[in-house]
């Protein structure tokens, strides 16, 4: 089960380490679904790690899009 990630938290962050948190979090995605084939005896934690990482990225990117649509006004 995928855990809810607090949108807020991401709010305290400046642009430079908002791009870098999603670089970051898209590298780890990258990472865990190129292990995530079925032979894998770890398949699930992959796609449980995959499926909070994703969650998170998608937080950060709507940040990412409040940000900018703050700043065109």
């Amino acid at each position: 089960m995928a855990q809810k990630t607090d949108a807020t938290d991401f709010r305290k962050l400046d642009d430079y380490h908002l791009n870098a948190h999603i670089r970051l979090h898209e590298a780890f995605f990258k990472c865990l679904t190129e292990r995530m084939h079925p032979n894998n005896r770890r398949m699930r934690y992959f796609r449980r790690k995959a499926d909070d990482t994703m969650d998170k990225l998608e937080a950060l990117r709507a940040e990412k899009a409040r940000r900018k649509a703050l700043a065109k006004g």
